[in-house]
């Protein structure tokens, strides 16, 4: 395999069946992938929007104190 190529060494009969093989694993393999990368990424995205609360209920409370005060 060298970067996104893989190489089969088969003899002229098996090449069909590996290809069949191979468009019935491909799908498989990328559900697989998106479902691994999703997981990775659920808790990035939870703390992303944890941050952007705790940013947004900061600002509120800013403007509130801005409004509030009487000089």
């Amino acid at each position: 395999m060298t970067g996104n190529q893989a190489s089969v060494r088969a003899a002229e009969h098996e090449v069909q069946p590996l290809i069949e093989h191979f468009k019935t694993w491909l799908p498989i393999a990328s559900r697989m992938l998106k479902a691994a990368l999703e997981e990775k990424a659920q808790p990035q995205e939870a703390a992303r929007k944890e941050q952007l609360r705790r940013e947004r209920e900061s600002e509120e409370q800013r403007l509130r104190v801005l409004r509030n005060i009487r000089i």
